[in-house]
């Protein structure tokens, strides 16, 4: 029976981080990030195009339109 509970307990944490994930992603970038977040759209401080961490967040970012 513990078992039972700790697969609902690892359940219900997917859940929510699936929640929030979608909302999170439907949040709009704030009027007082909005030139940061431009500026990030069109990183280029290094020259990683392909192993950069922060520059696939920005792709994904992009393909989802926020």
């Amino acid at each position: 029976m513990t078992f039972l509970y700790g697969v609902l307990v690892v359940a219900a944490i997917v859940v929510f981080y699936i929640v929030i994930s979608y909302y999170n992603g439907k949040t709009e970038v704030p009027e007082s990030c909005e030139q940061a977040y431009h500026e990030a759209q069109d990183c280029s401080a290094c020259g990683s195009k392909n192993s950069c961490g922060i520059r696939k967040a920005i792709i994904e970012m992009k393909e989802t339109n926020l």
